[in-house]
């Protein structure tokens, strides 16, 4: 053997010794740093004045409603019609009508205070998407300008619904 060859097999355990230290270093800090994404190390930027919040509305004077969660609150809210009883006497009128033996639309205002009835000659014209786009335009028309929606098409009622006592 070599001196050179000799030396190098001298220091080859020190030499693993210290890999293997790097590698079981490296395995815990490397997933450390993963996790946080490598931002650890850099600087933490904060602002130096708080950001400003926007005040609240103010009320004029006037107190906000009071609002009862245990009554329903008149009007449509995407799941069911809650409307007033005179509207809803209306719509038994309608049913007891030739409206609803033959063809069309009973239909309520949003806020579930008023309705209107459109007759349809057919079949055709209560399945028409022409024809109750009109109605429903006519009925905004007659309402003063509130949107309304079809409650019943025939004697088939449409959505869910609630009557206010």
């Amino acid at each position: 053997m070599t001196k050179s060859s000799t030396t190098a097999s001298r220091h080859l355990p020190g030499r693993i010794v210290l890999t293997l230290a790097a590698v079981l270093v490296l395995g815990l800090v490397l997933p450390a740093h993963a996790q946080d994404g490598g931002y650890a190390a850099r600087a933490k930027i904060t602002p130096a004045t708080p950001v400003p919040v926007a005040p609240a509305p103010a009320t004029y004077g006037n107190p906000p409603p009071k609002i009862d969660p245990t009554q329903p609150q008149p009007g449509f809210n995407g799941a069911r019609m809650v409307m007033s009883r005179d509207v809803w006497q209306r719509f038994v009128v309608y049913l007891s009508s030739d409206a609803t033996t033959g063809f069309g639309f009973f239909m309520i205002t949003v806020d579930g205070q008023a309705s209107q009835v459109k007759t349809c000659a057919d079949y055709a014209c209560q399945i028409s998407p022409l024809e109750q786009d009109a109605a429903l335009d006519d009925c905004k028309t007659q309402s003063h300008n509130r949107r309304c929606v079809v409650f019943a098409e025939g004697r088939n009622i449409k959505m869910g619904y609630q009557v206010l006592p």
